[in-house]
C-alpha cells in the first residue's frame, strides 16, 4: 500500500490534476470522528477518483486505503468503501482507462481479491436493497466479474453513491 507520505502521490492523477492532496483526504477520513462529518470526505473521494465512471490513476492507490480505513468504521462506511472499490474496478475495464501503475498492482490486486472475504464478514448484517446490490457487486468484482457487477449496480434507482 502506498504510504500517505510518499512523494509518488504527486505523480498520480485525479479529476483536478495532481493527486498530491489525496493523502490528506484519506488521513482525515481515517481520523475524523462522526459519520456525518466523514460523509463529505467520501463524496470528495468519489469526485476525485472515479467521477461519472471515469477512473484516474490515483484510484488504484486509494483502493487499498479505503478497505483498511473502513475496517475500523461501521457497516455503512464498509459498504461505502466496497461501492467505491467496485466502481473503480468496473471503470478500470472501460476502453481508454489508464492501466494500473506497476508499483501499485500488488496492493490493488490484493484488495480486489480480498473482497469476497469482506462480503462474508458482512453477511450477518441486515441489508436494504441498495446495500444488497453494492455488496453483491463487490463480490462479483472480487470474483473478476466487473461487467456483471456493473449491470447489477445499474439496476438501482440511479443514486449509486451510498448514503453514509
Amino acid at each position: 500500500m502506498l504510504e500517505l507520505t510518499s512523494p509518488r502521490w504527486r505523480e498520480l492523477r485525479q479529476t483536478f490534476g495532481s493527486a498530491e492532496d489525496i493523502p490528506s483526504l484519506l488521513d482525515a477520513l481515517a481520523s475524523m470522528e462522526g459519520l456525518n462529518e466523514r460523509a463529505e470526505l467520501w463524496y470528495g473521494l468519489w469526485a476525485t477518483t472515479v467521477p461519472d465512471g471515469k477512473v484516474f490513476t490515483v484510484a488504484y492507490a486509494v483502493v487499498p486505503h479505503l478497505l483498511h480505513i473502513s475496517a475500523s468504521k461501521g457497516a455503512p462506511e464498509r459498504v461505502a468503501a466496497l461501492h467505491l472499490i467496485a466502481e473503480v474496478e468496473i471503470a478500470r475495464h472501460v476502453v481508454g482507462a489508464p492501466p494500473i501503475p506497476d508499483d501499485l498492482i500488488l496492493a490493488y490486486a490484493s484488495t480486489i481479491e480480498s473482497l469476497p472475504a469482506i462480503v462474508a464478514e458482512l453477511a450477518s448484517q441486515p441489508w436494504d436493497e441498495q446495500t444488497a446490490r453494492i455488496i453483491a457487486a463487490a463480490l462479483l468484482v472480487g470474483k473478476r466479474q466487473p461487467m456483471l457487477a456493473k449491470a447489477l449496480l445499474a439496476l438501482g434507482s440511479g443514486d449509486d453513491v451510498p448514503h453514509t
